[in-house]
This record gives C-alpha cells, sequence and structure tokens, in this order.
C-alpha cells in the first residue's frame, strides 16, 4: 500500500518545525496608524497584500523591503510593478500615479525593493521595523497580511509585537534575510 504524502507528513516525527518563544505582557488597543508609528525602515513579510494600504503605510517610511511570500497570490497591478521596478518606472508612474504614489516615489527613489518567495512558498506575516536615530525596534507578526482589512478590525486578526528586544529583532531579522537570499 502506497503511503501518501500527506500522511507521511503527518506522522514524520523527524519534520521538526522551528518555533520562537514569547513572553506575554498584555494587550493594548492600537490603529493601524499607531502600530506602524515612530519607525522609518520597513521589512516585511506578507503571503498576500493590498497595494492601496501598503502605499498609504509606506507614506511613513523612507525604506522598505517587502517580501511577498507566494507569485500566486500578486494582484496584477502589483504584477506590472515588479515588472517594471527597475525598467519603464516612468511609464509606470503615468499609469497609477495618484492612486499609489508613494510606491512610485521609492521605487524611482530606490528606496523600495519588492522580492518574491521562489525557492518555498512563505506564508509568514512579518513586520520588522526600526528608528535608524534612536535604533528603536519593533516586530509585528501574527496572522494579518499586508492588507488594509487585516489592519482595520474588518476581520479577526492576530497581531503581536515586540519593541525593543534585540534578540527577538535579530532573530527575526536572520530569518528574513535568508529568505530574501534565497
Amino acid at each position: 500500500m502506497e503511503i501518501e504524502k500527506k500522511d507521511y507528513i503527518l506522522n514524520d516525527s523527524q519534520n521538526k518545525l522551528t518555533v520562537a518563544q514569547f513572553n506575554f505582557i498584555g494587550t493594548s488597543q492600537k490603529t493601524w496608524e499607531e502600530i506602524f508609528e515612530g519607525f522609518d525602515t520597513l521589512e516585511a513579510i506578507t503571503y498576500s497584500s493590498g497595494l492601496t494600504f501598503i502605499n498609504k503605510v509606506l507614506e511613513k517610511f523612507k525604506k522598505a523591503t517587502i517580501i511577498l511570500g507566494s507569485d500566486k497570490t500578486i494582484s496584477m497591478e502589483l504584477n506590472q510593478i515588479l515588472a517594471f521596478q527597475t525598467a519603464t518606472l516612468q511609464d509606470l508612474n503615468k499609469l497609477y500615479n495618484k492612486k499609489h504614489s508613494c510606491v512610485h516615489k521609492m521605487l524611482k527613489e530606490e528606496a523600495l525593493h519588492f522580492w518574491i518567495a521562489k525557492t518555498k512558498m512563505s506564508h509568514e506575516k512579518l513586520y520588522l521595523l526600526l528608528n535608524s536615530e534612536t535604533g528603536n525596534t519593533r516586530i509585528i507578526f501574527g496572522s494579518p497580511n499586508f492588507s488594509l482589512q487585516a489592519f482595520s478590525n474588518i476581520q479577526r486578526e492576530i497581531i503581536c509585537y515586540s519593541d525593543n528586544d534585540e534578540r527577538a529583532y535579530n532573530y527575526f531579522k536572520r530569518e528574513f534575510d535568508v529568505l530574501q537570499s534565497c
């Protein structure tokens, strides 16, 4: 009898997951603006995204790198931006300049970079924030994709953050860098 791949994976005790441990401090109520406020550099991994929301969030940052977890979740608008990220930015600006002006401005200034996970699909939702002047850091993780729907209390999400935890920031930064380099 042939074993299905899913049965093999479910029964394979060698298939260990990397699990990060965190201590719970408490909860607070924050808007998406407050969550992303006070930092100038953003590095994000998301499975799916909303370009209009990304544009709004990027207004708060000087530099950003966004890794999209799968090419299958990229909208046509974002797909066009990625295709023209370096080559024909001026033509693309004519098409979408008003709607996504921050995205285009940052691409033109080479302050924004998009990457797509290639070797393995990434379902992570991770946001690394840095204030380059003060050195303050924030890690945001949980279930929210990089979209307005996820960050506007329209649907249930688990959003966790940690401020100025050097060990945690360094761990997740390494994970981000590994995914970006693949």
